[in-house]
């Protein structure tokens, strides 16, 4: 446990610190989906305009001014009524949804 534990941690931090100049929308998409898959979880991505048709207007707005789309990443696994965790940027802000 202590082992994987440490593995996300410094995944975290590795992703969090690479510049953005190397870790843009697509590559942080990218890490996320691989982490999904490694585990079993189920990934939906949503990128550039497909956000406005989800309903997804801010996301798009803020990504908008940059010349790599936009992406919102959502990985689900474990019971459809466990609480939510929702991470927001790149290791920015962490916010949680629902009640626990």
């Amino acid at each position: 446990m202590v082992e994987r534990l440490a593995e996300g941690i410094f995944l975290a931090r590795d992703l969090a610190t690479t510049p953005a100049s190397d870790m843009g929308p697509e590559e942080l998409a990218a890490a996320a989906q691989k982490v999904a898959k490694k585990e079993g979880a189920r990934c939906k991505i949503i990128v550039g305009d497909k956000l406005l048709e989800k309903n997804y207007p801010t996301i798009h707005a803020v990504g908008r001014a940059s010349t790599r789309p936009p992406r919102l990443v959502d990985i689900t696994w474990g019971d459809d009524s466990a609480p939510k965790v929702t991470l927001v940027g790149k290791g920015c802000a962490l916010t949680q949804a629902g009640s626990i």
